[in-house]
């Protein structure tokens, strides 16, 4: 060690502070990389479970989990497979027979399920990310059957697996009043018969509005949202759509050469419909 030349075994001390900053990052980008491209974890690595869900479900994937553990309440074992509906810090939420159930690490108490594997299954093989424009429609299941047509012309010969959506509607209720008890029992009914997803529901004179947030819905929620509708005796007369972002996810991959370009093309057909001009691919996670 040379104090006054700033040398270490010969070498610069700067320089192999840059070599140790270097390593450093490498390190880190290689730990994430491996992070983004695993789809199983052990119960231990549960952030990384939920960092990996959450990851899928903003680039609009809708994702199935295959979760291996004991139940928390007699530890007795347990396998289980449902879709994954959200994720907070260190612990997942799954549909399990229209119930949500949270699994927790290896060492959860708090949680329903204390998992010691966790896999995830993409149920599509691409998504793809669009824009549909304001529109107006004449009921919730019409307004499915335009976003599915929608889906379906822009997809192609690549096939719809999934779809959801993130946005506003505005449902037209003229028999409907703004009160504290029509707003807690829309947003009670909602948050319990559609787990997936965050939302804000206002309620006023004449309607309701519905603001889905990332990482969205689920098309088949619009036809829960009209059963809903139903069960509260609001009778709905028209529904009202503001910028919808789609997330198609297709049966086939889309990683083929042209295929990106043959999607755009399929689009061209709705550029009265759809921003044409911003769709995106994410491909097979």
């Amino acid at each position: 060690m040379d104090l006054k030349q700033g040398k270490i075994a010969g070498i610069n001390f700067f320089d192999l502070l840059l070599a140790i900053v270097v390593t450093g990052s490498l390190l880190y980008f290689y730990s994430n990389y491996k992070i983004t491209s695993s789809t199983t974890f052990s119960g231990y690595d549960i952030s990384k479970a939920c960092l990996k869900y959450t990851w899928l479900a903003n680039a609009g994937f809708i994702v199935r989990a295959e979760v291996e553990g004991k139940w928390t309440i007699n530890n007795s074992k347990v396998v289980v497979e449902g879709i994954v509906a959200k994720a907070e810090q260190d612990r997942l939420y799954i549909v399990l027979d229209g119930a949500l159930i949270s699994v927790g690490g290896s060492t959860a108490y708090i949680e329903n399920i204390a998992a010691s594997s966790i896999k995830f299954i993409p149920l599509s093989s691409s998504v793809i990310r669009v824009t549909m424009y304001p529109a107006s429609h004449g009921s919730l299941k019409e307004m499915y059957s335009q976003i599915y047509n929608i889906s379906s012309i822009i997809a192609g010969k690549y096939g719809v697996s999934t779809i959801k959506f993130v946005g506003l509607i505005i449902l037209d209720t003229p028999k409907l009043e703004s009160s504290p008890k029509n707003t807690l029992a829309v947003w009670s009914m909602i948050e319990e018969k559609i787990p997936m997803g965050d939302f804000y529901v206002s309620v006023g004179d004449g309607y309701v509005s519905i603001s889905v947030k990332p990482p969205g819905w689920s098309i088949d929620s619009l036809n829960v949202l009209d059963e809903i509708m139903d069960e509260l005796e609001i009778e709905v007369q028209g529904v009202l759509s503001g910028e919808l972002k789609l997330y198609i996810g297709t049966i086939k991959g889309l990683s083929a050469p042209g295929a990106a370009r043959e999607v755009q093309r399929n689009a061209i057909q709705l550029s009265k419909v759809v921003d044409k001009d911003h769709l995106t691919i994410q491909p097979t996670p």
